[in-house]
């Protein structure tokens, strides 16, 4: 066992209260850790296009309720390879599956957690959200009928719990297990959940032909360089929290609001416009203050037991 190795089993042992040899680790280098993470990527984008009913097509897109909800369960089934193969490659101790996925993943549950990552997002946030209450999206019935319909489902509860599972939870851990520092897991591992969106690309021109090609391209790196900016957010949120429930909860909060609007007027009036664009920079700057003071009652150690 090379020396790397053994520092990755006396931290195990550590974590769990014992020696090296109690603890049955995964040996994984940098290189391997980034094959899987490919791996866990292809499973979950994958599956989208093994099922027939799961694929867009002319007259019948990603939005289509029908495959919007063979997605869902596609992405839930993605889900449970990724956790069995996190599961065999860690290693089993003296726990059920369950528990063992609890700790792999950061599937604790801590709404302190939960409510602090919010308050940070709504700061970022803060002038699209005053753009929202005036022009009235944030209506409580234009809320819950959003959210209770197919697309409202995928966007702000399916989409955003597997999407963190699999891109957070499972690449994160086997970036950590082969002792990457934490510092690059959350620079490089939004990599792959930008590398997730790519497909999009071909999914447009399949839908609407050729001439959708160039608004694909453009589309596809605006996203990319969104979900990347995005990834380091949620990387961030669960080193500090210990949790993948609060990159959940602010993923689906940025699914709602969408990108920030950056240039124009806010609905067509001057008083309206200056508000938004002073609330907007006086969040960023807040958020670049509090984000480094954000902090759990743990961190995420996909070592140390549940």
């Amino acid at each position: 066992m090379d020396t790397a190795a053994d520092a990755v089993a006396a931290a195990a042992a550590a974590a769990a209260g014992g020696t090296a040899a109690d603890v049955d680790v995964l040996q994984l280098r940098v290189g391997q850790a980034a094959g899987y993470s490919v791996a866990f990527t292809g499973v979950y984008v994958g599956l989208l296009y093994a099922v027939r009913g799961a694929r867009a097509r002319p007259g019948r897109s990603k939005d289509h309720p029908g495959v919007i909800w063979r997605r869902i369960w596609l992405s839930l089934l993605a889900c449970a390879i990724s956790a069995a193969l996190l599961v065999h490659l860690a290693g089993r101790r003296a726990e059920s599956f369950i528990s063992a996925i609890v700790r792999l993943t950061g599937l604790q549950l801590d709404l302190g957690d939960v409510a602090n990552s919010l308050s940070l997002a709504a700061v970022l946030f803060a002038g699209p959200l005053y753009e929202a209450l005036v022009s009235g999206w944030l209506a409580p019935t234009s809320v819950m009928g959003e959210l209770v319909s197919p697309a409202g489902l995928r966007n702000y509860v399916f989409g955003p719990v597997t999407e963190e599972f699999v891109f957070r939870g499972c690449i994160g851990a086997v970036h950590l297990l082969a002792g990457v520092t934490r510092p690059r897991v959350i620079m490089l591992t939004p990599l792959y959940f930008g590398l997730a969106h790519v497909h999009k690309v071909y999914e447009r021109v399949r839908t609407y032909g050729l001439r959708a090609l160039p608004q694909a391209l453009v589309v596809a790196a605006v996203q990319l360089g969104y979900t990347s900016i995005f990834g380091w957010l949620a990387s961030f949120l669960l080193l500090r929290t210990g949790s993948i429930w609060p990159a959940v909860a602010v993923h689906a909060f940025c699914n709602a609001m969408g990108l920030p609007r950056v240039s124009g007027l806010v609905r067509n009036s001057y008083f309206h416009s200056a508000i938004y664009y002073v609330l907007l920079l006086a969040g960023a700057l807040a958020f670049a203050f509090a984000a480094p003071h954000v902090a759990g009652k743990r961190s995420f150690d996909p070592l140390r037991p549940a």
